[in-house]
């Protein structure tokens, strides 16, 4: 599949959704005004070679300009929207995550017999799924995602034999991420859609009950 294929299709399918209305069932903490200018900064970005070598004694590890936008925003909504608790166990959450997904990496690049749906999906809906157990926000799933899978590109470096190497911001990147962040999502709409029917369904039975008591 081409790199860059599932972040643009992944990309249209929300946009349509938002301009349609789901932007409150969705992603009902996301500012339309904020995330538009930051996606559209990203976009232009991509479209230029912009990597720098955060590390000076390791120039093969490179991180892609928009990258450090999509980590800078994350940041500065952790700070803004999380309290001082949470910030803590934010950070926490996104060194598991980290530590989860460049451990699989490293493992399907060894032997790749062993994944579930496909190597490339495999980790970022694993990814998505712990995020929908850590938290239900929508911005916080972003920072988990956002920084989970930065990381984990350094995890996976780590666990390599020989040069480290890693492309953080690459088109294959940013599909794990968009692929990470959707299914996050899903797993939030899933699980408040299956409470409100549980509710629903409680409210009807008491109600069956009530009616035949009386």
């Amino acid at each position: 599949m081409i790199p860059g294929y599932i972040s643009i299709l992944l990309l249209l399918i929300v946009s349509i959704l938002w301009a349609t209305g789901w932007r409150d069932i969705l992603l009902p903490n996301m500012r339309t005004g904020w995330t538009a200018a930051v996606a559209l900064a990203i976009a232009v970005l991509l479209a230029f070679p912009l990597w720098t070598s955060p590390i000076a004694s390791e120039p093969a590890v490179e991180v892609h300009v928009s990258a450090w936008l999509l980590l800078a925003a994350s940041a500065i909504l952790l700070w803004r929207t999380a309290q001082d608790s949470q910030r803590g166990y934010l950070m926490l959450c996104a060194l598991m995550l980290a530590i989860v997904w460049g451990s699989a990496r490293s493992l399907y690049s060894h032997e790749t017999m062993f994944y579930w749906m496909d190597p490339l999906w495999d980790m970022p809906l694993l990814a998505g799924l712990l995020c929908g157990a850590f938290t239900s926000d929508s911005r916080h799933q972003l920072v988990l995602v956002a920084w989970g899978a930065a990381l984990g590109e350094f995890v996976v470096a780590l666990f390599r034999e020989g040069v480290i190497h890693a492309r953080i911001g690459a088109w294959e990147w940013w599909d794990s991420v968009a692929i990470a962040f959707c299914s996050a999502v899903a797993v939030t709409v899933l699980l408040k859609a299956a409470r409100a029917v549980g509710v629903w369904i409680s409210a009807a039975w008491m109600y069956v009950r009530g009616g035949r008591s009386s």
